[in-house]
């Protein structure tokens, strides 16, 4: 028995049709959006299953999910956009347009060293609660008040929490007006897509539901080289659960709080049109235009930091605010991509060569010890056979 998908395909890729109803039929996945994109055209729009753990509810075209860690993505094609406007150099310290910003030995951290995770500032010294985030204030003095734990731009590490606050307030800083407008301004209305920075109680209605993991117990065969990465997310001391558990109040579980869904942050929810129609704009002709020049994406994809993560204790390569692949959480299939992960499982990302586009967001979180997630590996090998064969 397989699992039922509905939308549409392009003839060429019906075979991530086959794909998305094996891993519904496996258990994989509880629901999930799929969309993609070449030479700016719909190639696949694709949904099924379930948006409630009890399954009682079907996933629809206009069901949202939360991007997770794929909002930094709209954030930073939010600020490259600015960059294109003047408003912001990329090159320049975050402390030009924040002064205080620059307390404790941040004066010179650009704002392409906070965008390659090159910034050394990981980790809150204490979990952002959601009154901190409602309040807005007592998040900026923190991100002030932290000191780098490495010479700013010798090292990389992945900031999990910070960056998405830290590049809220910048474009604060430069627009004058919350996050959340810019992106309105610069992504959201030029595309027309359904994608929101918080949500309003209709909207709320159409999210589905987020399904943690349900035993994520520390596997008992590790990879050698994922020792590290699998031990910090047990050890209260390491830099990864400080940089990721102990940097924010929110669980997975919170992921379903509508407390959280309707409180400004930086926290984006779409569908997985919305996502991949942005990406394509990055690097194709859609009918709305493109949302960069072709020089600022390639500025923007250009890679920054590479090897060893002070964070992950994994490899991993990035670009100005976007991730490229390499490494065990995403691993190099041969392409220029750029694009992110996200704790679900999702991954959103677009080939400029292949002036492709690609967004996956399942509602049935992974284990944390899985690297990479299968079901996007498995959807990556599918389109790029697709691509191949055209």
């Amino acid at each position: 028995m397989t699992g039922r998908v509905h939308g549409s395909v392009h003839t060429g890729f019906a075979a991530v049709r086959d794909v998305l109803s094996e891993h519904l039929s496996a258990g994989l996945d509880l629901g999930f959006g799929f969309s993609a994109y070449h030479r700016g055209e719909v190639v696949a729009d694709l949904w099924g299953g379930h948006v409630d753990v009890d399954r009682r509810l079907d996933w629809l075209p206009t069901t949202l999910l939360p991007l997770t860690s794929i909002t930094k993505t709209v954030l930073t094609t939010t600020l490259w956009r600015l960059a294109e406007l003047g408003d912001v150099d990329i090159e320049a310290p975050v402390s030009s347009y924040w002064r205080e910003f620059g307390a404790n030995g941040k004066a010179d951290i650009t704002v392409a060293t906070v965008m390659s995770h090159r910034a050394g500032i990981p980790a809150f010294p204490d979990p952002i609660t959601l009154a901190d985030e409602l309040e807005w204030w007592p998040v900026v003095r923190k991100i002030q008040n932290l000191t780098p734990l490495w010479k700013p731009g010798e090292a990389h590490g992945y900031h999990a929490i910070v960056l998405g606050f830290l590049t809220s307030e910048l474009i604060r800083r430069v627009t004058g007006a919350p996050a959340s407008a810019a992106v309105r301004t610069h992504v959201i209305d030029p595309l027309g897509i359904d994608l929101h920075m918080s949500l309003s109680s209709d909207d709320t209605r159409r999210l589905a539901e987020v399904l943690p993991p349900s035993d994520d117990q520390v596997p008992e065969v590790v990879p050698a080289g994922q020792r590290e990465y699998v031990a910090g997310f047990v050890d209260q001391d390491s830099l990864l659960y400080r940089a990721t558990f102990g940097s924010t109040a929110m669980t997975f579980e919170d992921m379903n709080n509508p407390a959280y869904h309707s409180t400004e942050r930086p926290a984006a929810y779409g569908t997985a049109h919305a996502v991949a129609k942005m990406f394509a704009a990055l690097v194709s002709d859609i009918p709305e235009g493109r949302l960069l020049s072709p020089r600022s994406v390639r500025m923007a994809a250009l890679e920054r930091s590479s090897g060893m993560d002070e964070v992950f204790r994994l490899p991993t390569r990035w670009a100005g605010g976007f991730m490229l692949p390499g490494g065990p959480l995403w691993p190099d299939f041969g392409r220029p991509a750029f694009g992110h992960i996200g704790s679900t499982g999702a991954l959103a990302f677009a080939d400029p060569e292949y002036e492709f586009s690609f967004a996956f967001l399942p509602n049935k979180m992974k284990s944390v010890y899985e690297v990479p997630d299968r079901r996007a590996q498995a959807l990556i090998r599918t389109c790029y056979a697709a691509l191949e064969g055209m």
